[in-house]
């Protein structure tokens, strides 16, 4: 999830914070110090109400996080790599390079995250229970992490994508169907049912009850659906990449800039051609970097004729190279996380082979797509 901080590493997983999550964080600590606790807690107000809710909305963000350390933890310990971890507005999500090759692997990187935020129900509710009354208002702020955790743990338990529920699920269908296509299908349309079920039944008590917390079901049940849709679509394109490599989906016919040429020299040819997102420029038959079309549009056009496409190349940055060999899904990842729609890509030997393009492999998934594969 692009936007954001990272503010350190767990367990060598990167930890990022999305600007949302100030939003949510505000009105959690807000929620706290002007509500619950006071009602909760007789006598808790002034700074120390206030300050007692912002501890509470630390260790509840730490619980989010702690739920997606279990999923990330133990995906790693089977194999998947995890890109890290992101705390936004709605919660959290473990960035995962790639979904488990198995159905046993994913029921269980599924299923710890929601048995993790359970079990901090439990501690929290035996603090809840055991502390004294002269320790006020932690009582009260155990109370409040025993039921948020609990309804953390239980939410995420909707069979639905792209919630954990969802994914146990599609592990479960998987396992017994022996195709992840049909099984994916299956937790989407479920997911999608369990948005619209919260859509409706936050309207009613928007404009039922006239309780405005059903806006938050309105909202929460839009935002599954939109992610149902899109993990629906990324565990599709999975599937079909699946053991496919970069080498399928080279751009081998594609325009090579000498280092010689003058900016303005480029831009002709560059017109006569079909469009590129990436054009690789060589040196003595090496590759030296390569140009964007954006690059040359942020050259003033009065300096084209003097400057050599070697010093715009240069001046663009390093542009790295993918192998042939690697991983059609983990160079797509690539491209997203440079934020680029195309990269070079070398052979055994580092000479240039041609172009891997996002468009390239779009093309290829809808003609995929068409033929009924």
């Amino acid at each position: 999830m692009h936007g954001g901080w990272r503010i350190g590493r767990l367990f060598g997983i990167p930890i990022a914070v999305h600007y949302s999550w100030l939003f949510i964080f505000g009105l959690v600590v807000w929620s706290l110090g002007s509500e619950y606790l006071p009602m909760h807690q007789h006598g808790a107000t002034g700074a120390a109400a206030w300050a007692w809710a912002v501890v509470a909305a630390l260790l509840f963000f730490a619980s989010v996080l702690a739920h997606e350390l279990a999923h990330s933890l133990v995906s790693r310990a089977n194999g998947v790599p995890v890109e890290g971890i992101t705390l936004f507005a709605l919660g959290g999500v473990s960035e995962l390079r790639r979904d488990a090759a198995r159905p046993g692997v994913e029921l269980v990187v599924a299923i710890v995250g929601p048995l993790a935020s359970l079990v901090l129900a439990g501690l929290f509710a035996l603090a809840w229970v055991a502390l004294p009354p002269w320790t006020a208002p932690a009582p009260a702020v155990g109370s409040y992490l025993a039921l948020g955790n609990a309804a953390l743990g239980l939410f995420n338990l909707i069979p639905g994508f792209p919630l954990d529920g969802g994914r146990a699920l599609r592990a479960l269908a998987w396992a017994r169907t022996g195709d992840v296509r049909r099984a994916t299908r299956l937790a989407v349309r479920s997911g999608r049912a369990a948005a619209g079920a919260l859509v409706v039944i936050g309207a009613w008590l928007t404009f039922g009850p006239a309780d405005a917390n059903g806006l938050w079901l309105i909202l929460v049940g839009w935002f599954l659906w939109n992610a149902a849709l899109q993990e629906g679509l990324r565990s599709s394109i999975e599937a079909a990449l699946q053991g496919r490599t970069v080498a399928t989906f080279v751009s081998a016919r594609i325009l090579l800039l000498d280092e010689a040429l003058t900016v303005a020299e480029a831009v002709d040819r560059i017109a006569a051609a079909p469009p590129q997102p990436l054009y690789p420029v060589l040196g003595e038959g090496r590759l030296l970097g390569a140009l964007r079309p954006q690059d040359v549009a942020r050259l003033p056009a009065e300096r084209w004729r003097a400057t050599s496409v070697n010093w715009l190349a240069r001046r663009a940055g390093a542009v790295p190279t993918l192998p042939l060999e690697a991983d059609a899904m983990a160079a797509l990842a690539r491209l997203e996380e440079l934020r680029t729609d195309a990269l070079p890509v070398a052979d055994g030997e580092g000479r240039l082979v041609g172009t891997f393009e996002r468009g390239t492999v779009a093309r290829w998934l809808e003609s995929h797509a068409l033929l009924g594969a």
